[in-house]
C-alpha cells in the first residue's frame, strides 16, 4: 500500500484504537486502582456475568456490521454512515453498540468481582454515553438525516407522541426499558449494604399505566413518568441513608421514598413548567440602581451573587474549620474566572465576563495558597471546595439568568424554552434573541448541581469514599454534565473547535482530571467541622459582599477592562 492510500486510513484506525482499546484500557486500569481502597460486596453470578459479556459483545459486533453493510459507514462519530440504518440491530435499539458496551462492562465487573467496576465505572460509563448522545451524536444525526430519523422507531426507543395504537411488543419493551436497569441498580445497592429494602408497591402504579397505555402519546407519558420515578427513587435510595440514617432505618422507609418518587414522577411535567416560568421571570427581572451621579451601578442580581458567595464561604469555611481560608479561595475563584473569560472572549461589549472553568483554575491557585498559608491539608481543602461548589454554582446560575449569560440556543418547541425581553440582558443586547424561546440551560445546570451536591455529601458522611475520590467524582460528573449542557449554549462568543464547542473540550479535560484525582491515595475523611461563631458569620458576610461587588456592581461609564458588566 502506497503512502497516499495509507493516509486516509490512518484516521479511522487511530479513532478505532482510541475507543476500542484505549478507552477500555483506561477504565479497566482505573477500576483496578480504585479496587485497592473500595471493597464493596460483589455478588457471585458467573453465569449472569458470562451471558452479559457474550450478549453485549455480539450486540456490539452486530451493530458495527449493520453500520458498515447497511449504512456504508464506520461505528465512529468522525466517520458516520452515509445513510440512516434502520435494519438489523438498529430495528431494535437506537444505539445497539452502546447498549452492548454497557452489558460488557457490567458483565466484566461481575466476572472479575470488581467493586469499582460494578458500582462506579459501569454507572459512569452509562453517564458518559448519555452525555455523548445528548451533547453530540443526537444533534449531529438529526442534522444529517432530518425527517428520516424522526420516522425511525426502533422497538426499544421512546414511542412517538401520536394517537396511533401501540402493540404489546412496544409496551413490553418500554416496561423493560424503565424497570430492568432500576431493578438491577437497586438490587446491587442493597447487596452492597447488606440489606433488603426493595419497595416495589408504589411503582405498581407506573406498571399499570405502562401496560394499559393504548396510544403512542399515552405510552410516552407513561415512560417519562416511570423514568423520572425510578431514577429519583434510586437517587433517594443512594443519598438518604447517609444524610438521614435514623429515618431511613425504619422498615417503611423504602416504600415511603418510592411513593415520593412516584408522586414526583406523575407531576414532573407540571413541576418543570413551573420552574421554567420562575426562571423566565428571573431572566426578565433585571433592575439597576445608580449612585455617584451614575458612575457606580448596583444590579439587582447582586442578591444572587451575594447568596452564591455566602454559601461558598459558609460551607467551605465550615468543612475546613477555617473561614478566612475560604475567603482566600473565593478571591482566587473570582480572579481566575474573570481573567480566563477576559482572555477567551473579552471585548468592548464584554468588559467583565466570567468563565466557570477559569474559576476552577483560580480556585486551584487559592487552594494552594490556603494550604501553605494556613497549614490545612490539601485533601481537606479540596473536599471542602467540592462539597460547596455545587451549591455555589446553583445559586450563581440565578445571576446568570438575570444577566442573560450562559443562555441556550433557540428551542424547536416553544414550550421547551423561556423568552427574554429585558433590554439589558445579554440575550437581547449581544445575541439579539429578544422574545425567542430559548432552551433553559441555566435551569439544567441548577437542577444538576442541586442533585450532585447531596450525592457528594452522602458519600462524605457515609464514609464510602476517600476525600480525593469525592473530589474526583465532582470533576468527573461535572465534566460529563457540562459536555451535554454546553452543546446547547447559544451565546454569540462561543467558539467551535473540530465539531465541538470549546467548553465541551474543557469538560472532557475536567473528566480526565477527575479520573486522575479520584485514583490518588487517601483515607476516609473525618466528619468534624468548624463551629458557627462570630468569625464564621463575618467571613460569610464578607464572602457575599465580595461576590456581589465582583459580579453585580460596576462602573457603567467606563470603557476599561474589568470595569463594566454588559448592559
Amino acid at each position: 500500500m502506497n503512502r497516499s492510500a495509507m493516509s486516509p486510513a490512518l484516521g479511522p484506525i487511530a479513532y478505532g484504537l482510541l475507543f476500542v482499546i484505549g478507552l477500555p484500557l483506561v477504565l479497566a486500569s482505573w477500576a483496578l486502582l480504585l479496587d485497592r481502597s473500595i471493597r464493596w460486596p460483589v455478588p457471585h453470578l458467573p453465569v449472569v456475568a458470562l451471558a452479559a459479556v457474550l450478549c453485549g459483545g455480539l450486540l456490539m459486533l452486530k451493530g458495527m456490521l449493520d453500520l458498515r453493510i447497511h449504512g456504508h459507514g464506520l461505528p465512529m462519530n468522525a466517520f458516520p454512515p452515509e445513510t440512516l440504518v434502520t435494519r438489523g440491530s438498529y430495528g431494535w435499539f437506537a444505539h445497539p453498540i452502546y447498549v452492548g458496551a454497557m452489558c460488557v462492562s457490567f458483565g466484566s465487573a461481575l466476572w472479575f468481582r470488581s467493586s469499582a467496576g460494578l458500582y462506579i465505572v459501569t454507572p459512569l460509563l452509562a453517564c458518559m454515553i448519555l452525555s455523548l448522545l445528548l451533547g453530540h451524536e443526537i444533534p449531529a444525526t438529526a442534522a444529517r438525516f432530518g425527517a428520516a430519523l424522526q420516522r425511525h422507531q426502533p422497538v426499544f426507543s421512546l414511542p412517538a407522541p401520536s394517537d396511533e395504537d401501540v402493540g404489546w411488543l412496544k409496551r413490553l419493551a418500554m416496561l423493560v426499558r424503565v424497570f430492568l436497569p432500576w431493578l438491577l441498580a437497586v438490587a446491587l445497592v442493597d447487596h452492597a449494604r447488606g440489606v433488603d429494602r426493595l419497595g416495589l408497591a408504589p411503582y405498581l402504579f407506573v406498571l399499570v399505566i405502562l401496560l394499559t397505555a393504548r396510544t403512542g402519546r399515552a405510552l410516552l407519558r407513561a415512560v417519562l413518568i416511570g423514568t423520572v420515578a425510578t431514577a429519583l427513587g434510586l437517587y433517594l435510595d443512594l443519598i438518604l441513608p447517609a444524610l438521614m440514617p435514623r429515618l431511613m432505618g425504619a422498615p417503611w422507609s423504602a416504600a415511603a421514598t418510592g411513593l415520593l418518587a412516584v408522586i414526583i414522577g406523575f407531576n414532573a411535567r407540571g413541576i418543570w413548567q413551573w420552574m421554567q416560568r420562575a426562571t423566565e421571570r428571573i431572566a426578565n427581572s433585571r433592575h439597576d440602581w445608580l449612585f455617584a451621579h451614575g458612575r457606580f451601578r448596583v444590579i439587582n442580581h447582586s442578591v444572587y451573587s451575594a447568596l452564591a458567595g455566602a454559601i461558598g464561604v459558609g460551607i467551605v469555611g465550615s468543612v475546613m474549620a477555617h473561614p478566612v481560608a475560604a475567603l482566600v479561595i473565593e478571591a482566587g475563584v473570582l480572579v481566575g474566572a474573570a481573567t480566563f473569560a477576559q482572555a477567551s472572549w473579552g471585548s468592548r461589549s464584554l468588559l467583565r465576563p466570567f468563565g466557570y472553568w477559569g474559576g476552577v483554575l483560580g480556585g486551584s491557585a487559592g487552594i494552594a495558597i490556603a494550604h501553605f498559608a494556613f497549614d490545612i491539608a490539601l485533601a481537606r481543602i479540596a473536599l471542602a471546595v467540592a462539597l460547596g461548589a455545587t451549591f455555589i454554582q446553583a445559586a450563581g446560575r440565578l445571576r446568570c439568568l438575570a444577566q442573560g449569560c450562559c443562555h441556550g440556543v433557540p428551542a424547536k418547541n416553544a414550550d421547551a424554552g423561556i423568552r427574554v425581553w429585558q433590554p439589558q440582558s445579554r440575550v437581547v443586547l449581544l445575541s439579539h434573541l429578544e422574545g425567542v424561546p430559548l432552551l433553559d440551560t441555566q435551569l439544567y445546570s441548577i437542577v444538576f448541581n442541586l442533585a450532585l451536591g447531596p450525592l457528594l455529601w452522602s458519600l462524605w458522611l457515609g464514609g464510602a469514599m476517600s476525600e480525593w475520590m469525592i473530589v474526583g467524582m465532582y470533576f468527573i460528573l461535572t465534566g460529563i454534565e457540562r459536555f451535554a449542557e454546553d452543546a446547547y449554549r447559544g451565546e454569540t462568543q462561543t467558539k467551535m473547535l473540530r465539531g465541538l464547542r470549546e467548553n465541551q473540550w474543557i469538560a472532557l479535560g475536567a473528566l480526565g482530571m477527575g479520573l486522575i484525582i479520584a485514583a490518588l491515595p487517601g483515607t476516609a475523611p473525618a466528619h468534624d467541622v468548624g463551629s458557627i461563631n462570630v468569625a464564621w458569620v463575618a467571613a460569610v458576610l464578607a464572602g457575599g459582599a465580595l461576590s456581589a461587588f465582583a459580579m453585580s456592581m460596576d462602573f457603567p461609564g467606563s470603557s476599561r477592562r474589568f470595569s463594566r458588566l454588559s448592559g
